[in-house]
């Protein structure tokens, strides 16, 4: 009940709350999800239902092949599973970037 019989002063302090924090998020910044290089990434690969293990074992290969062109790739890791379909992840660590 004393917030209404101080309507004038309510409204007042909430403007100054308003104020300051746009403000402070002017001064701090917006950045949720700041820009980030963790050196990592992965490759998922899905191959049709009934592919055998040796064409699997080929495009692990292949993709492998292309990794190795890259002076950036430090190591990789691939592992090969099945559930109803082949299922390829490899895992790249990539060298720290030089600035």
């Amino acid at each position: 009940m004393l917030a209404l019989k101080r309507r004038i002063v309510v409204l007042l302090i909430t403007f100054i709350l308003l104020v300051t924090g746009g403000a402070g998020l002017t001064a701090v910044g917006t950045d949720f999800m700041p820009d980030s290089d963790e050196g990592l990434f992965v490759i998922e690969v899905e191959l049709d239902h009934g592919t055998n293990l040796a064409r699997t074992q080929e495009t692990v290969e292949e993709i492998e092949d292309l990794l190795e062109d890259y002076d950036e790739v430090e190591h990789y890791l691939s592992t090969i599973g099945s559930t109803a379909k082949w299922e390829v992840c490899l895992l790249i660590l990539t060298l720290p970037r030089l600035s």
